[in-house]
C-alpha cells in the first residue's frame, strides 16, 4: 500500500510549529521571565569632577533591554514598592497570598533620570555606595551589579536561562556537524564512517 507524498504546505508547517513551540519554551519563556526579574549593571565614572552613570537592565543576564546614560549625574535616592496582598475568599482561614516587595535606585540628571532595579534586602547598601562615591572627589569609577530578585531572577532566571543555552548549543552542535560532513564528502570519505554517522543511522 503506497503513502500518498505530503505537500509542501505540510511539510512546511511540520517543521515551523515544533520549532516554534520549542523557540517559545527554550528562549521566550526564559526571556520573559528574566526581563520580569532583571539584573542591572551600572557604571559611574568621575572626569574632571563630572560624573556619569552609565546603566545597562538585560534580560538573560547579558541582552540589555533598557539602558540609559546620565551625564552628568546631580543626585541619587530611591524608591520602595510594597507588595501586595491578594486574599482568596475560597480559602477558610481567608490567608492572602503577597507579591514580592520591589526596590529602585534612581539616578537623576539636569533634566532626565533612570531608575536601576535592586533588590529591597541590597537598596540601603546600594544607595550608600552610590552616594560615597559622588561625595568621594578622589574616586575616578564605581562598577554596581545589581539584582531586582536574588531568589525569582538569579536562581530561578539562571535555571531557565540553562535552557536556552542547551537550545542554542544543539543548534550550533548541529551546524558544526553539517559543516563537519560536507568536508568529509568533498574529501570523499564513505558515509558509514563519518563522524557521528553509525549514531545518527541508528537514530533513525
Amino acid at each position: 500500500m503506497s503513502t500518498k507524498p505530503s505537500s509542501p504546505i505540510s511539510r512546511f508547517f511540520a517543521f515551523v510549529i515544533p520549532q516554534f513551540i520549542a523557540l517559545l519554551f527554550f528562549v521566550g519563556f526564559p526571556a520573559g521571565w528574566t526581563a520580569a526579574v532583571p539584573v542591572a549593571y551600572t557604571k559611574f565614572e568621575r572626569h574632571d569632577g563630572r560624573v556619569t552613570a552609565t546603566s545597562r537592565v538585560c534580560l538573560l543576564f547579558v541582552i540589555p533591554y533598557r539602558q540609559a546614560t546620565i551625564d552628568p549625574v546631580a543626585g541619587i535616592d530611591d524608591r520602595f514598592v510594597g507588595g501586595t496582598t491578594t486574599y482568596d475568599r475560597n480559602r477558610r482561614n481567608h490567608s492572602g497570598t503577597k507579591s514580592e516587595d520591589q526596590a529602585y535606585l534612581n539616578i537623576h540628571g539636569a533634566e532626565t533620570s533612570f531608575e536601576v532595579p535592586v533588590s529591597p534586602a541590597n537598596i540601603k547598601t546600594v544607595r550608600e555606595q552610590a552616594e560615597a562615591f559622588l561625595k568621594d572627589e578622589s574616586a575616578t569609577e564605581l562598577s554596581l551589579f545589581t539584582v531586582a530578585n536574588w531568589k525569582f531572577g538569579v536562581f530561578g532566571g539562571g535555571l531557565l536561562s540553562l535552557l536556552t543555552v542547551l537550545y542554542f548549543g544543539a543548534i550550533i552542535f548541529g551546524l558544526l556537524l553539517k559543516v563537519i560532513h560536507a568536508i568529509q564528502r568533498a574529501c570523499g570519505v564513505p558515509p558509514e564512517r563519518r563522524l557521528w554517522a553509525k549514531q545518527i543511522i541508528a537514530g533513525k
